[in-house]
């Protein structure tokens, strides 16, 4: 984060009386028998994965989580050079300015298909540096794949650690492997 100008955070919204994802938060709830409300703290541990996926069956337990990020990248703009967006559905806020927007808000209820769409408002605002996306979602590099065969721009994904470039024409459907989103490809 330390070398981009621009930082966007995009997150489902939790917050609506009904959702497409409704079905599957049903399927998971199904396999616990009591999830608790839990009001995070900065200072507290960070569950494991188990228990963690447990505890984001809770939709509540996801919008206090949300909160509590959007606080914590708040006290962390300063010592950042450029913009850090926060984005919930359709409004966005420049946590750098404190000011509420619609520049990366989206009328659509997953943070998948928002992201992409920020990626697409990026490219159409003639962006001509490389975009990384953040996600450990196989959808969104479905959706990258598909997105970076019909806008022009450097598109990475980090996976683990690992940025891998999908080539704007997928000619060669090709990846490329790097450390460091500074190093250049030819």
């Amino acid at each position: 984060m330390c070398h981009a100008r621009l930082v966007i955070l995009v997150n489902d919204t939790h917050d609506r009386p009904f959702s497409i994802k409704d079905d599957e938060h049903d399927r998971r709830a199904a396999r616990h028998s009591h999830i608790p409300n839990v009001f995070h703290k900065p200072e507290d541990a960070f569950p494991r994965t188990v228990e963690f996926n447990k505890l984001m069956v809770n939709s509540g337990n996801k919008v206090r989580l949300q909160k509590l990020v959007k606080e914590h990248m708040k006290t962390l703009v300063s010592r950042f050079r450029g913009s850090i967006i926060y984005c919930e559905g359709e409004t966005s806020t420049n946590l750098s300015t404190d000011v509420a927007s619609t520049d990366f808000g989206f009328k659509h209820l997953e943070a998948d298909t928002m992201l992409l769409s920020a990626y697409a408002k990026l490219m159409t605002d003639n962006n001509k540096e490389v975009v990384i996306l953040d996600s450990e979602d196989t959808d969104v590099y479905v959706q990258a794949a598909y997105v970076s065969h019909h806008l022009q721009g450097n598109l990475l994904i980090k996976h683990e650690g690992v940025y891998q470039l999908f080539c704007h024409a997928l000619r060669r459907c090709c990846k490329y492997h790097h450390t460091s989103p500074r190093n250049h490809w030819q």
